[in-house]
């Protein structure tokens, strides 16, 4: 090289980015082309004339028989009425169910009548497993020091989710149980105006040794309510074997670019002399935990601090439920989300506020639900400006409603169905315009029960001009579950069509009583939820609030 002439070391560097992303779709649900595993499922066969013949049975002290005046295709369905649990319907024994597979079921219910009070009904079908092991759970005491003295037994109850300033023996509940019930399919907002509604969803059998005859059963609707039942198909999904691969192809294309680095050289030094690092110090990829505001604020865990400052780029606080701040009537204490915000916030975390509202009953606070429309009405409108303000110019998402889809409180109550509606109209005009406005609900991502109702609702919201920016899939797994790859982008490909929809896989978390094989399931879901799914608007996906790993993983356990 000449003397005088000023080199120029080029380097390309590749580095995480979120981009506009697609996606091919995995397989169809419930391919009609894969073998039913129910029997007679859409009661064209008469039923036998001995009871003990019939693979449909009631389970129950109810009607239950085939009539062929109604039928979604054919003549004839199955009638269930004159019930006296929400729990009573039809039920069928399956076999030939495997540990860790994935199974899809599609079918119709249609209400005969509804119930006075209440706007809507939901049905679900589920899957009981006769489990024939007992797991031992792991033992291990996390013993939580701060600054090298033992924490007091009432400070550790008030932080006892996560970090250094904790004492307890923490254990993966064992189930005790010998038989245990998992949601397939979740069909939410049913009325009898609708007529045949599908009630469709999957799930992954749990990675435990069970019977060979596990209990389908179809129920839910208020005891009060008839139902009928047609064209139920449960098939087992294909397996895909070469996920992992299909997954870094797909992070690699669509999360990954290049970018040129050019650095001019002094005098007298050649490339050759010159080691260059790039250090990547943020990314914009979702990643977050929910947090316990004590831990952060009051007890100032430095190991807990530390792992959740260095690894995560979001945090959730949940302290902004109505239920945490203010329990009994009189004033309103929510100093724990406004210091977990403001602490979140001093060491560069993004933050989403959960939940302004929570309408499954039992989570609202006692004295609300005792007060009558007139009263609610006003005092649930305040509470709504009351904790926008505290969040304004502090966070970048809002849980306004959370589990709309299992609890409508308030829309009952208040005898108005579009309540929900209402409040995201609401929070939107006065909330900052850059802030995301999200529902929040479980059995969409983990488990497809309810992944179509999700849809349904952000698509029914999106047509009567409800501004409802992303959806939160909760992401809460049965213990033993293993997260299947295929079927987790089965589940979010369906938001595809939804154009700016984000979509944050929200309170993941999962058991195994083998560490080494949880931190292996962790490994696969993180890698699943990575890939990009259908997004052709320009989707962001992110995987947020690590309900209980985060406890673990700051404590040095393999994860």
């Amino acid at each position: 090289m000449e003397r005088g002439i000023t080199p120029l070391l080029t380097m390309m560097v590749t580095m995480m980015m979120m981009t506009a992303m697609s996606m091919v779709e995995v397989f169809a649900t419930a391919d009609t082309e894969l073998p039913n595993m129910l029997l007679n499922p859409s009661y064209e066969e008469e039923f036998p004339e001995f009871r003990e013949d019939n693979p449909w049975e009631g389970g129950g002290v109810f009607t239950h028989e085939r009539i062929c005046t109604e039928a979604v295709h054919g003549r004839c369905s199955l009638r269930v009425a004159d019930r006296q649990l929400s729990v009573n319907g039809a039920m069928q024994m399956v076999s030939g169910l495997k540990p860790g597979r994935g199974y899809a079921l599609t079918g119709h219910i249609k209400l005969q009548n509804d119930k006075a009070g209440t706007f809507w009904q939901s049905a679900k079908a589920s899957l009981r497993f006769v489990f024939l092991d007992s797991p031992d759970p792991p033992e291990f005491v996390l013993q939580a020091m701060v600054d090298n003295e033992t924490v007091p037994e009432d400070e550790i109850t008030r932080c006892k989710r996560t970090g250094e300033a904790q004492k307890q023996v923490a254990k993966l509940k064992p189930d005790r149980s010998a038989e245990i019930s998992y949601t397939v399919a979740y069909r939410g907002f049913v009325t009898s105006q609708q007529g045949w509604v599908s009630i469709n969803g999957d799930i992954n059998a749990p990675m435990r040794k069970f019977a060979d005859q596990v209990k389908f059963t179809v129920d839910g609707p208020d005891p009060e309510v008839d139902f009928l039942l047609d064209d139920l198909r449960l098939v087992e999904m294909p397996d895909m074997p070469d996920w992992r691969e299909t997954a870094r192809t797909e992070t690699e294309k669509h999360r990954m670019g290049r970018m040129d680095l050019t650095f001019q050289l002094p005098p007298n030094v050649t490339a050759e002399d010159v080691d260059a690092e790039v250090k990547l110090k943020s990314h914009l990829f979702a990643f977050g935990a929910k947090v316990e505001p004590d831990c952060v604020v009051t007890h100032k865990a430095a190991r807990y601090n530390e792992f959740l400052y260095n690894v995560f780029n979001w945090v959730t606080i949940g302290s902004y439920k109505w239920r945490m701040g203010q329990e009994l009537p009189g004033p309103p204490d929510f100093s724990d989300a406004i210091d977990g915000t403001a602490t979140a916030r001093a060491h560069g975390l993004k933050v989403r506020a959960h939940s302004i509202l929570w309408g499954v009953t039992k989570n609202v606070p006692e004295w609300v639900t005792e007060l009558s429309p007139e009263e609610l009405h006003s005092t649930v409108w305040n509470h709504i400006d009351y904790i926008v303000s505290l969040a304004k110019g502090k966070v970048e998402q809002v849980d306004v409603q959370n589990e709309y889809i299992h609890g409508h409180f308030y829309e009952n109550k208040l005898q108005n169905p579009n309540f929900t509606m209402e409040v995201f109209k609401h929070v939107r005009t006065l909330m900052d315009p850059e802030v995301k406005l999200y529902l929040n609900d479980f059995m969409g991502v983990t488990t497809g029960a309810q992944t179509e109702d999700m849809v349904d609702i952000v698509t029914r919201f999106r047509r009567n001009g409800v501004p409802i920016d992303g959806i939160g899939i909760q992401a809460h797994t049965k213990d033993y579950v293993k997260p299947d790859p295929a079927m987790i982008w089965h589940r979010l490909n369906k938001f595809k069509n939804i154009s700016d929809l984000d979509v944050m896989v929200t309170e993941f978390d999962l058991g195994h009583n083998d560490d080494v094989i949880r931190a292996d399931w962790l490994e696969d879901a993180y890698e699943s939820v990575l890939r990009p799914p259908g997004a052709e608007g320009g989707h962001s996906v992110g995987l947020l609030e690590h309900s209980t790993t985060l406890r673990e993983q700051v404590h040095g356990l393999r994860r």
